[in-house]
């Protein structure tokens, strides 16, 4: 009897234990998962001010509850996310001029800014603070590591949404109340050393990016072209009601791939470079600080050509090597007048891009032998013999055939005196943004790409030359970007007019 009570006790006490090691596991996994959660990520409480050119800041984390399909390389449903490597946040600066109109710059950790995200943020700005659509903006840092919001079928995508929908509201609210009077300085910085690429000369002629080349073996030689090591920097200094100085918000513009942490293995949510890059900016100013991702459709990290590199941890040291740059830059920027708040959006149509409509049936044969053999390497041979890059080049054949003549996406600007910002829902490359702000008639640009909806690459019309992976899968014609360029510069001129 007594050997049966003990065995009962015994068994007793390790189900306790294995539930109190249990319990500690979760805390344990629960405080590593609030790591960057717990430090502070809403403005200060105290009074608003109210009169006068106001700036105010709000952000929220956007993190998933469930597994979902992450966006980017490919078949989003071959990357259920398994993980996390940071967190996912939605930010909000709220810059309303003297006679209290408002503009939204709003900035979320996806690739970029879809419909499904756009959509109830333009409706709610309208509907409670009367704010138009032209003066509300979204942009995607371009995280290669966030749910992917185009997948509305999947039961966790759908409650990822809903979630992020009231996030979304819940950083305007922050934004609103937080309006502050405020003082603007600007300025731009090189981010020299800190170089990327994406297309590269081969030996024989020809161009490679990262994404395509399989019709050439020749040894690589040098990059086609030197990046943008441009980064843009708008600070608002702020003080409240009382006189007393707050927190300054700062803007980045700055443009690279921002997929440190990804590849078509990797599982692991993350917010990549670009939040480590705000994180330390605003450690070492104590300030707020958001990121906007630039035109960044030809511009990728060089050690990305480099496999053997610890893509998880680098990303790291790239965002604090980038946040450097803003740091030494932050007390240095120039002074500029607050300026009243103008905005326009409107549509750019351009031929559609039709060029490979005669290779349908050889990429039809790609498409075959993909979907049999399920190898990317094993339809080399194939697509050297009919003149088909690869299986994405097929599929951009195919979807473009089918569509009309014309492609239609909104353009839109938006300025504060002297300051002004361009929003494009395309990967423009590099080239245009150094083009656009050459021409730009105003003192100081910011140009957003991943804004307002998402179109895939625009690039400048020489890349048409090389049939490169960005190229193909444009939505436009050769000669787009150019054009696009012109209606910016028009726009602004309307603006700055008016």
């Amino acid at each position: 009897m007594k050997k049966n009570i003990i065995r009962v006790v015994s068994l007793i006490l390790c189900m306790i234990l294995l539930v109190l090691v249990s319990g500690c596991g979760s805390k344990s996994e629960e405080a590593a998962f609030r790591r960057y959660i717990e430090r502070e990520s809403v403005p200060d409480g105290d009074e608003t001010a109210t009169k006068g050119f106001r700036v105010g800041f709000g952000r929220v984390e956007i993190m998933p509850e469930d597994s979902v399909p992450l966006r980017g390389y490919g078949n989003s449903l071959a990357r259920m996310s398994t993980g996390f490597l940071d967190e996912l946040y939605i930010s909000c600066v709220a810059i309303s001029d003297k006679n209290d109109k408002t503009l939204l710059l709003i900035s979320v950790d996806l690739v970029g800014a879809e419909s499904p995200v756009v959509d109830p943020i333009v409706r709610y700005a309208s509907n409670k603070y009367n704010i138009s659509s032209e003066y509300v903006h979204v942009t995607g840092t371009h995280t290669h590591s966030a749910p992917d919001v185009t997948m509305t079928s999947k039961r966790s995508l759908q409650n990822y949404i809903l979630k992020l929908t009231k996030r979304s509201q819940e950083v305007i609210d922050i934004a609103m109340a937080d309006r502050k009077v405020a003082k603007i300085s600007a300025g731009e910085t090189k981010t020299e050393g800190l170089n990327f690429d994406r297309h590269w000369w081969r030996a024989d002629g020809t161009v490679v990016g990262d994404n395509s080349g399989m019709l050439s073996d020749a040894p690589i030689i040098g990059p086609v072209s030197q990046p943008d090591e441009t980064m843009r920097l708008i600070k608002f200094t702020r003080k409240n009601s009382k006189g007393e100085a707050v927190k300054d918000v700062l803007l980045v513009n700055w443009q690279a791939h921002n997929h440190f942490t990804g590849s078509s293995e990797k599982t692991d949510i993350s917010a990549d470079f670009t939040s480590m890059c705000t994180r330390e900016i605003e450690k070492a100013k104590n300030c707020y600080a958001t990121y906007y991702q630039g035109y960044a459709g030809n511009y990728n990290e060089r050690e990305g050509r480099f496999p053997e590199k610890n893509r998880t941890t680098d990303y790291e040291e790239y965002g604090k090597f980038l946040a450097e740059y803003a740091i030494k830059a932050y007390d240095k920027l120039e002074s500029y007048e607050p300026g009243e708040v103008k905005a326009e959006t409107k549509k750019f149509t351009y031929a559609s891009n039709h060029k490979y409509d005669d290779l349908q049936a050889q990429a039809q044969q790609v498409l075959r032998l993909f979907d049999k053999i399920k190898s990317h390497t094993g339809i080399i041979d194939l697509c050297r013999q009919v003149g088909v890059h690869g299986y994405f080049h097929a599929g951009a054949i195919l979807r473009h055939a089918k569509t009309g003549d014309t492609f239609t996406m909104p353009i839109s600007v938006a300025s504060i005196g002297d300051i002004c910002f361009t929003f494009s829902p395309a990967e423009m490359f590099g080239e245009a943004g150094v083009d656009l702000r050459a021409r730009s008639p105003y003192k100081f640009t910011f140009t957003l790409g991943y804004s307002d909806g998402h179109v895939g690459y625009i690039p400048v019309s020489k890349y048409y030359e090389f049939t490169c992976y960005e190229e193909y899968m444009s939505p436009y014609a050769q000669g787009a970007s150019e054009k696009i360029v012109d209606q910016y510069i028009d726009m602004l001129n309307e603006i700055k007019g008016k």
